[in-house]
């Protein structure tokens, strides 16, 4: 199975965060404000492909006609 886009894109944030986590408070300020703003960039490319999920499968269900209180059970 290859990996998605989103799965790329968490994975790619995950390492950022063990960066910030794992650093002592001697790391380059200039590195770590880049690493930031790349960071913000994929949580918000996160988003957009998180919702476009959302969206496909509202129309699955309205495809199938899935009532939302029968799959919250």
């Amino acid at each position: 199975m290859t990996k998605t886009k989103l799965q790329e894109d968490i994975k790619q944030l995950d390492e950022l965060v063990k960066y910030f986590e794992s650093n002592d408070q001697s790391f380059d300020l200039e590195e770590g404000i880049n690493k930031y703003e790349t960071a913000m960039q994929i949580v918000q490319t996160v988003k957009k492909q998180l919702k476009g999920y959302e969206l496909k499968i509202k129309e699955i269900e309205a495809k199938y006609d899935v009532d939302e209180t029968e799959s919250e059970d």
